[in-house]
């Protein structure tokens, strides 16, 4: 009986995708937390904008 066994090119290949798409995983979320980040700190720092009626800016209600 045959058995087919992955060159040790390919299990570094393999290995190495791997890598990169924990990599993009890592970065994709550093990303989404900063832009949390962001959005959290810009309401804060309107949070008391009104427009001319006297209302809530929408952003920050």
């Amino acid at each position: 009986m045959l058995k087919v066994v992955p060159t040790k090119s390919q299990v570094s290949q393999d290995f190495e995708l791997s890598l990169d798409e924990i990599a993009r995983e890592g970065a994709r979320r550093l990303l989404v937390q900063a832009l949390n980040l962001e959005v959290e700190e810009y309401i804060q720092q309107n949070v008391n904008e009104v427009d001319e009626n006297g209302r809530s800016a929408p952003c920050c209600a």
